[in-house]
This record gives C-alpha cells, structure tokens and sequence, in this order.
C-alpha cells in the first residue's frame, strides 16, 4: 500500500511540474434533471398521472485542472424532489431528499482565447435523507431511505474571466436509488412496485448544470509574470534606443530616391520597347523583384499592386493613362480638392479634416488608408507570421511572435510588416467578372531580432482585427512607398467616369457616412487619392417610362486606388447607401 501511494504521488508530481502551473477550483452549481414519471407509474399501473416531475440539485465542487486539457474534481450535490400523486378521493405527496458525493474528470479544448469545449464523465452515490411520504387524506406518512450509485455523462464550454470560471453543462444522468427502505404509518418495509419489484427513486434523467468557480492558479501562465514584464521592457527600450536612428536612415533613403527619379529620362523607343514586354523583372535599390505586365498592345506599362512596382514605372504609367482618358483641351485644376496624408506613425491615426468653406480635404492619417486595405488580382506575399505557443489561437498588440519569409532577403531590426489575409474574393456585381482578392490588413509587426535562417522575431505593434497564425506578410514600406507617391501626382478633373460600389468594409449593412467602400475603376480610369465622386441610384423615370442615373444619394473621397479598383471614404450621404450603385466624377 505504501508502494502505491509514493507511486500516485511520483506520478502527480512529474504531471504538475512537467506541463505548466496548475488551476485549482472551487465553486457552486445549480442544476436541473428530467427523470420522469416511471417511478410512479410502476407503482400505481392503474393510474395515468398527467404531471411533469423535474429533479433539482446545488452543491459545490473542487476542480484541479493539472494540464490544460484536463482536470479531475469532486464535490457534493443536495438532490431534491417532490410531486403530488392525485386519486378520486385521495391525494399522496412524495418528498425525496438525498446527498450525493462524486468525482469526476474533465477533457478541455481551446477553440477562442478564454473559451473551452469540454467533455466529462463522473460517478456519485447518492444517499436519501429526509425523504417523506404522506397520504394527505389520513394524515399517514413515512420516511424512506435508500442508497444507489449515479454515472454522469456531459459536455458544455466554459467561459474563463477575471478571476472566476463560468461552465454551462448538459448530458444524461444515471442516478436511481434503490431499495427503498420505509418506517411509519403508511408503508413499513420496502416499498415494491405493482408487480413486485423493488420500487426506486430516479434522479436522473437529460440535465442542465450551470457552474460558477473561483480560480487560484493559470494553465495559461508559462513563465512568471517578472519575467515576461522585464523582457518586455528589455525589447520595448532597445526599440527605441534605434527608432532615431532607423529614422534618419529612412530620410536618406528618402533624398536618395528624389535623386534617382530626377536623374531618370525614358524615350519614346524604350517605352515602346516596354509594350512589347511581357513580363520584366527589375532589380530595385532595395533588392526587391518587381513585375510589370502587359494587358494588350496600346495599353503601355501596367502597374500590378502596391509592392509591385517601381516609382518611376509609376509616374509613367499614370502620365499615359491621363492622355489616352482626358481630351487636352477639356482638362482643369479641381479648386480645393487636393489630400494631404500624414505618414507619421504617432499622428497616422487622424481621420479627415475637411474645410468648411471651400470643402478641402487637408489631411487623412495612413492608418485609415492601411486598416481599409484594397482588392488586386496579383500580390505576392514575402512570408508568413506563426507562434511556437500552439494554444494561442490568436495574436494582437503587444504579442510577440516570428515570422518565416520566403524571398530569401533578410530582415533588419526595425523593419515593419503588414499581416494581412487575402482569403475573399471580389466579384464585380455588374459584369460578374472576378476582380481579385480583398487584401484585408489585420495589423503590423515590427522585426526585434533574428531567430535562425529566414526566421526573425517581431512584435504586434498594431492590431486591425484578430491575427491568425500562418498569415501572409508583406513589407510595410512597399505599400506606403507606392501609395505616397501616388497621391502626390497633381488631380486633374476626370470627365465622365464613371463605375460601381461592389463591396463595403466588414459587409456593414446600410452604407452610412465614414463607412469604407470598394469601387471597380481604379488608376487605369484615372482615379487616384483625393478624387471626390458623386453615388447615384437609378431610378424610374415616370413620364418616360425607362431609367435614369441622375439620382444622386451621396459623395465618396477616393483614399487608395490600384489598377482596376480604388478604395473611398463616404463622406455625404443623402439616402441609403447600397452595393451596386454608381459613382460618378463630379
């Protein structure tokens, strides 16, 4: 006996210490059962008694949760029940009390953070105590007791708060006592049934339990809490031991590439040489690949996405497109529509600051252009982001985890990533034609440090939506390069283009002001950051009979615009907004 008891105190011991800190439990439940009217009608065949019988229970429990899918406990429940059995002339009360101490073990899985699914199995007896029967018509009674083994079967989710753990359970109970052993005026003896078996007493039956715990202790907790607040602070204060640095390094690289885009002069031959081109990879200074395409033989060079293209590419591109859609003799200055983006990462978060008197849009923070994100149907991840702890099934600020890329370029500490998730694709509502895949930022993630080859350490230093582990990264400057310079080209007044909302930011239902929508024209019509477009609806026209688009519901400001589609910002709105109407320019 001595040998199994050092041998179960081995063995718990290895567990505690192996896996992570232990939780321990304690708390209060209340439940309900269904067992049924068979205990009555074995009794009394002659009778069809047309009640509901019910069986309750309260009691405490202890819970030691030793591994983070599985805990074993135990407690006591008080059981209670009473109905009344009706006759032509008489009337008989049934009262059952009992006690039941159980064990039982739980099997937990994480499906969000602080929700579980479980799974458990238990085994009780139950005792009665203070049970009573009484025949109402004489005054006769007797007290009855009993004893009987209970099984528990059950599943349910808990719910893990501050301090406290809440469980919600259901399964079926086997619980019946029996014999049942009576004294006193109405029954001596063992109670039997009609045909002569031992009559019982059923606790059992379908149930719901509701558990309310006090927790001491979290699985969740691999290291103590000094630990992680001094590395945290470690990794916080060498961040911006090089932000000053990183800064001025960026300046430079900044004046470097002004340098470069004076000193660049493309001919008429090597443009048309480009037409001829299919595909053409371009080494930048920055060592990354960039693609340029050709969609037919007059269409020149095509920008792909944000990452994907090189400034001088781009300042061309759009320099041919505003010749082939806008006559020369019709274009003009728009008065008091040019946009202002602040970069700043402190300041990124400002939203529009439109003037009263001349309705100009002065600044919009890149935070609102980058949590918006845009549709293309060609954007190459540089890797992916994943977490060694395979319990977190979700990252946000300020979590620490790594990222893989796969490009075979090094990242240095300091260098930001986007995360993002491209898993919807975008059909255009009018044609039916896909448009490309939504890029969805969820957030941003700094480099701190190398891990091993292609793996580096980073942090979350912005969360837009929940993270998922295995989502793709891109690197941040890449899409802030492309959309800085492409909202400084000067805005000419685009005549007569016109196109569709297909899509709204988070599917919101009735488009409203501020909201995020999605529009299928993009750069090739000419569309870029700080144009203002009309929303239109049509209508019927009564008299005529036929339909018009001269309805006008709302405005947009253009934020982002890639090749064939552009993200706005609903600034006026007159009616409800819907996906499929029109906008126009103004």
């Amino acid at each position: 006996m001595k040998k199994i008891i050092l041998f179960v105190f081995f063995i718990l011991t290895i567990t505690q210490t192996g896996f992570s800190i232990p939780v321990h439990l304690i708390g209060g439940q209340f439940g309900i059962s269904m067992p049924g009217e068979k205990e009555i009608t074995d009794i009394f065949t002659s009778i069809s008694p047309n009640i509901s019988i019910y069986s309750y229970n309260v009691g405490i429990e202890y819970n030691f949760r030793f591994v983070p899918y599985l805990s074993i406990g135990a407690g006591c429940n008080y059981l209670f029940k009473s109905y009344i059995v009706d006759f032509t002339i008489d009337q008989i009360s049934f009262n059952y009390n009992a006690i039941e101490p159980y064990g039982l073990i739980r099997g937990y899985l994480q499906i969000m953070n602080g929700i579980d699914l479980f799974a458990s199995a238990g085994v009780g007896y139950a005792l009665l105590a203070g049970s009573k029967i009484n025949d109402n018509l004489t005054n006769f009674s007797s007290e009855v007791n009993g004893s009987g083994l209970s099984l528990k079967f059950s599943g349910g989710f808990t719910y893990e708060g501050s301090g406290f753990i809440t469980m919600l359970e259901g399964g079926y109970k086997i619980a019946t006592v029996s014999p049942l052993n009576a004294t006193g005026d109405l029954y001596t003896n063992e109670i039997k049934n009609a045909d002569g078996s031992s009559a019982i007493v059923n606790f059992g039956g379908p149930f719901v339990n509701i558990l309310v715990f006090l927790g001491l202790g979290s699985h969740k907790q691999e290291t103590s809490d000094n630990e992680i607040k001094d590395q945290t602070k470690k990794e916080i204060s060498e961040l911006k031991t090089e932000e000053n640095s990183k800064e001025q390094t960026y300046q430079e690289q900044e004046k470097t590439k002004e340098i470069q885009e004076k000193q660049i002069s493309v001919s008429k031959e090597e443009i048309q040489e480009q037409k001829q081109i299919t595909g053409t990879a371009v080494a930048s200074a920055q060592d990354k690949t960039y693609e340029t395409i050709q969609e037919d033989d007059t269409e020149g060079i095509i920008i792909l996405s944000p990452g994907e293209s090189e400034t001088a590419e781009l300042e061309k591109y759009i320099a041919s497109k505003r010749k082939q859609t806008i006559p020369e003799e019709k274009e003009e200055t728009k008065e008091g529509e040019e946009i202002e983006f602040e970069y700043d990462i402190d300041k990124a978060g400002i939203l529009l600051v439109e003037a009263e008197t001349k309705g100009k849009v002065e600044k919009a923070g890149y935070i609102l252009v980058e949590r918006a994100g845009f549709i293309t149907n060609n954007f190459t991840e540089d890797g992916y982001i994943f977490t060694k702890d395979k319990e977190k099934l979700f990252l946000t600020t300020p979590n620490f985890a790594y990222i893989r890329l796969i490009v075979g370029k090094g990242a240095k500490k300091g260098k930001e990533f986007i995360i993002y998730d491209d898993s919807e694709e975008i059909l255009d509502n009018i044609s039916g034609q896909p448009m490309g895949k939504l890029i969805k930022i969820l957030g941003v993630a700094k480099v701190v440090g190398p891990a091993e080859d292609n793996i580096f350490k980073v942090q979350i230093t912005k969360s837009y939506d929940l993270i998922k582990p295995e989502m793709k990264i891109k690197v941040r400057n890449d899409i802030k390069d492309y959309h800085r310079e492409l909202s400084k080209k000067i805005k000419k007044k685009n005549l007569d283009v016109e196109g569709y909302i297909v899509k709204v930011l988070n599917n919101v239902t009735g488009i409203k002001n501020k909201d995020i929508v999605y529009l299928n024209i993009g750069v090739v019509k000419g569309i870029l950051p700080g144009e203002k477009l009309d929303i239109y609806r049509r209508i019927t026209d009564p008299k005529e009979n036929k339909e018009e688009k001269f309805h006008k519901i709302g405005s947009l400001l253009i934020i982002n615009s890639v090749q064939y589609s552009s993200v706005g910002l609903i600034t006026e709105q007159n009616e409800i907004i819907n996906i499929g109407d029109i906008v126009k320019t103004k």
